[in-house]
């Protein structure tokens, strides 16, 4: 049986090792990629640690923003060639066949057998390796216009903070970014590319330099009580875009964030926040007409619609990159969340 090399966690938390690999049946619907460049995302590390228990399935091969070049293409599949590049985020595969499915939100697919199938989790192999096998609707071209080594992170954290900007900000609106890493600056580079001020958060005046720089026109430090104060006061926030986790902080003052939000605005989590957040509804909330969100993934079509906009706009997230032989190094730097603000990896 042909094979092929991937870097896999043996068991949780191990340092990655290069492996061979089965090369799968190539299915009609299917394309197989020759992996060039491929993003880490903390979604990775935490799989690889076994953070999220059945997700990770040892040897994990995690890698899901994946950049790379067409090699074959199953029977059924037209709209892609051998020699294409394209890139692939975090879902391989769906039913093709639901309501949600035939519009292109794969990403919401409802079908109970299949459903949004992840390409690194749950016993999918991914990206940190010479080939990756998908569904060929789930490949994406990716526009000349942008570099290999930095379109990867594009496919998970950029349509992360993308979709719920796309859904609910429109241009000349104030958009609050809580957390500025590897999603929130992402969240400020896409803002103002569709027009929008941009107010950004976090717990330190550290990052401010580099936010603005970013393009954010406010920076606000969400430790101090007298600033986040002001902000409730004088609510100027349209759409607040919250990409952090909170295991670190599980004691946040969601409601003073809330309170910064203008009438009929909206507070959307992208981030991984695992404690509860507790908002008295009678408050802001209901008199002010708030929505509360939650977004995820986006699929094919919002995906191509993201790539076109980087491309126009010149969005490009920061990172560093990497030779695939220091993967535990770059993998090591997202633990400690000492890169800025993306690692890639490079063969």
């Amino acid at each position: 049986m042909a094979t092929y090399k991937a870097y896999g966690v043996p068991s949780a938390a191990a340092k990655a090792e290069l492996m061979d690999i089965p090369c799968p049946e190539l299915g009609a619907a299917d394309v197989e990629i020759d992996v060039t460049h491929c993003g880490i995302c903390h979604s990775d590390v935490s799989l690889a640690d076994g953070e999220w228990g059945p997700f990770s399935v040892f040897p994990q091969i995690c890698g899901h923003e994946a950049v790379g070049t067409v090699a074959k293409v199953g029977s059924a599949v037209t709209h892609l060639k051998p020699g294409m590049r394209v890139g692939v985020g975090w879902q391989r595969a769906s039913c093709m066949s639901c309501q949600y499915c035939k519009i292109g939100e794969g990403e919401c697919c409802i079908d109970k057998a299949s459903g949004c199938v992840p390409t690194c989790a749950g016993g999918g192999k991914g990206g940190f390796a010479k080939k990756l096998f998908v569904m060929a609707e789930y490949a994406i071209e990716i526009p000349e216009k942008l570099a290999s080594e930095d379109v990867g992170p594009l496919f998970c954290g950029g349509i992360t903070v993308y979709k719920p900007l796309a859904k609910y900000a429109k241009p000349g609106m104030r958009v609050g970014v809580v957390g500025i890493g590897g999603l929130g600056h992402m969240a400020v580079l896409f803002a103002k590319a569709m027009g929008c001020s941009v107010t950004a958060y976090s717990t330190s005046k550290a990052k401010e330099e580099l936010a603005k720089q970013l393009g954010a026109d406010q920076y606000v430090v969400s430790t101090d009580e007298a600033a986040m104060a002001a902000g409730a006061e004088d609510p100027a926030i349209d759409v607040m875009i919250v990409t952090i986790n909170q295991t670190s902080d599980p004691s946040k003052d969601w409601a003073t964030y809330a309170s910064h939000l203008k009438m009929k605005g909206a507070m959307v989590f992208v981030g991984a926040v695992l404690n509860p957040v507790p908002i008295t509804m009678f408050g802001p909330p209901i008199l002010k007409d708030l929505v509360f969100a939650g977004s995820h993934i986006g699929g094919p079509k919002e995906i191509k619609e993201m790539l076109q906009v980087a491309a126009d706009k010149g969005v490009k997230p920061m990172v560093e990159v990497l030779p695939f032989d220091q993967i535990n190094t770059a993998l090591d730097k997202v633990r400690d969340n000492s890169c800025r603000f993306r690692m890639v990896l490079k063969w």
